[in-house]
């Protein structure tokens, strides 16, 4: 068994190499291995699939060794809030968030869930934060949540000052 038995889920099957040598001059063995594709922890199995040679047979040779285990662990995923701006006295905006690539083929993160704010529609201007909240990653076939570990990052919510209207009273 090759020494690496951890790897980070990559969307494609994945387990530690096996190999095997003949000690029969003018034979090599055709190993093969069971491998996953969701992040876990799981034990790969070989096999001799093949002998190539003159006289080459399976059943002439017996692996020893042949599970082992080793795990696909979940890859990082970025989750940002959108930092939003307001007038002081308007409705807050739509919270929102931005996902980063998976880097995984056609993969498209999803989120459910909302974020929060402490800002409401009538804070006092300044900045305050817009916090994960309830978000959380969701499937999106081919997108499986369960692969992924999301990142989050906090956003801002600006409020700046609103502008008085000065009506003058005709005389």
């Amino acid at each position: 068994w090759g020494s690496q038995t951890s790897f980070i889920y990559n969307g494609q099957p994945q387990a530690p190499t096996a190999r095997a040598d003949s000690n029969v001059n003018g034979e090599s063995l055709n190993v093969v291995r069971t491998t996953k594709v969701d992040a876990g922890t799981y034990t790969s199995t070989s096999s001799i699939q093949s002998v190539t040679g003159e006289r080459g047979k399976v059943e002439n040779y017996t692996l020893t060794n042949t599970t082992i285990q080793y795990v696909i662990n979940r890859k990082d995923i970025s989750v940002t809030a959108d930092d939003k701006v307001k007038i002081y006295g308007d409705v807050n905006p739509p919270l929102t968030v931005t996902i980063g690539p998976t880097g995984v083929g056609n993969e498209v993160g999803a989120v459910s869930g909302a974020l929060t704010t402490p800002a409401t529609q009538f804070s006092n201007i300044g900045t305050y934060d817009i916090n994960k909240g309830a978000i959380a990653l969701a499937d999106n076939l081919p997108f499986k949540a369960a692969n992924y570990n999301m990142i989050f990052t906090k956003g801002t919510m600006t409020i700046n000052p609103a502008t008085p209207v000065i009506k003058l009273a005709n005389k």
